[in-house]
Formats: structure tokens, sequence, C-alpha cells
């Protein structure tokens, strides 16, 4: 039996939305994904929250069938940071997620080395980990099994060198789509100042393309925006201003099982004039 490991990163799915709206709504509104209210009162005496809940998903994009694309994968890569220049980008980029370490005055081809050693390891749901080597600006990231890494590019000043597995994979891709409620609170009870208001705030960072480049480093897609609707209730005897609305993302669903692979193939040429029959046997290397 041969079992599949997560295919779609949810830790990021999480992380997108609250990194995007704690950046857009800043301190004074707590979010957090709940279901229910909670303790919000408590946790957030500025009076206003949103409330982040998983409505459906993952659910497919489209109809599939059996898919999957053969390849080998790496046991091992070697990776090296060539040059340390100040005020430049250095990135890796794992299975479509970047990691990624801008070099400042002083720092070395260790240090930068450190650093993105630092990002990768501190990505505790990834499926590889990253080690750093005893010669200066070498690391080695190493796939918890083989298979689990299946993309990498790295920016100019890295190089990169695979060691390849013996066992192929089948890499299976597509498409999932989610729907997530986003529920706004507050003590407020009038537009300007109430969930509305909030409601409309968290909007605007659905759109932002400052926020938009976020969701895009975590791979997930901001599909469509449900209208919103007024939820305002008694809470404690008082009115609490309460507006839901729903937001469509989307993720790339990943996995690799080990595939059998051809080892020869034995190939027989008939020609007609003259007659001629010529076998051979192809093998792999």
């Amino acid at each position: 039996m041969t079992q599949i490991g997560s295919p779609i990163r949810l830790d990021r799915l999480q992380r997108s939305i609250v990194e995007v709206l704690d950046d857009a709504l800043g301190p004074d509104v707590g979010v957090g994904w709940a279901y229910g209210e909670g303790l919000w009162n408590s946790n957030f005496p500025s009076g206003q929250a949103v409330n982040i809940t998983m409505v459906s998903g993952p659910s497919f994009h489209n109809t599939n069938g059996v898919q999957g694309v053969p390849f080998i994968p790496p046991s091992s890569i070697l990776v090296t940071i060539d040059t340390a220049v100040e005020a430049t980008r250095y990135r890796i980029v794992i299975n479509d997620y970047s990691y990624f370490y801008d070099a400042l005055l002083g720092d070395t081809v260790d240090t930068i080395r450190d650093a993105l050693v630092a990002l990768i390891v501190a990505d505790v749901d990834s499926p590889y980990v990253a080690v750093a080597d005893v010669p200066a600006g070498e690391m080695t990231v190493v796939p918890s099994i083989d298979g689990n890494i299946w993309q990498m590019h790295v920016s100019a000043g890295i190089s990169a060198v695979p060691t390849l597995a013996a066992q192929a994979v089948l890499k299976t891709q597509g498409t999932r789509v989610f729907t997530v409620a986003l529920g706004c609170f507050s003590k407020g009870r009038s537009p300007r100042t109430g969930a509305w208001n909030l409601a409309a705030r968290c909007q605007a960072a659905l759109v932002s393309p400052e926020h938009s480049k976020i969701f895009e480093a975590y791979d997930v897609g901001v599909w469509g925006k449900g209208p919103a609707t007024d939820l305002t209730d008694l809470q404690n005897g008082h009115w609490e201003s309460r507006v839901s609305f729903d937001v469509t993302l989307a993720m790339r669903s990943t996995f690799t099982t080990p595939v059998e692979q051809i080892e020869s193939v034995a190939v027989q040429l008939l020609f007609n004039n003259p007659a001629l029959t010529q076998t051979f046997i192809v093998l792999k290397p």
C-alpha cells in the first residue's frame, strides 16, 4: 500500500489570510481562525475582531480523472552560495514556495547560507530539510522521502546540483478550491465605526496589489468574493454589529507516488526490400 502525504499546504492558507489582515487592519483588530466568537471580548478589548472559518473545500476546480507525470526525483540537492553582494536578494524556490534573504553590508556566503537554512528549517510543515555543510556557502536540501522535492530553482549568485534517486515517482497535480468566511465583529454600531467599515477594510486588503504579493508568496490564489451579509445581533444586552462575507481561494494540490520504470525494451524491425529482420534491445543506462 502506498500512503499519500499532505498534498495541500493548508498551513500556508491559514498564514496567508492572517498575515494579510493583520497587516491591513493593524494591532487594534484581532484576527484569527475559530468557530464562533470564542473569547474575543476579553482577548480584543478594542472591540473589533475578524473571525475566519472554513465553509467548504478542498473541492476539485474541474473534473479530473487519473493523471500524473513520471520523473526521477532528487534524493538530495547541493546548494552553493557563490557570491555575497550587498542589497542582493538570494532566493531558493522549492515546490513553488520561495525562501529569500536580502544581503546586508558585511554578509558573507556563510551568513547568507545560514539565513536561508534557517528559513527552510523554520518551515516545519515542509517535506524536506536543509543542513549547512562545512565548505563555505554550501548547504544540502534533503527530502523526507524521495519524491517530496518535485521542483527547485535558484536566483543568480546561487548554484544547485541534484543527486537523483534510483526510484521514479509519479507527480499528480491539480487545483483545489476553498470557501472561507470572514466574520467581522465590532462594538461600534454605526456604519462608519462598526462591522460594515471593518468588512470594507478586509475587502480592500483582498484586492490590494501589496497584499496580493503575500498571497502569491504563499501560493494562494484569491478568486471570488461574495456579498456581505449583516448579522447584527444583541450580545449581553447590547447591540453588536456583525458582517460576514465569503472568499473563494485556490491552491495547488501536489503529491508523488512511486512508479515502476521500464528497464529494457526489445525492438524488432522488419524490412521488405531487401527482406531483413533486425532485432535489438534498448537498456536503461
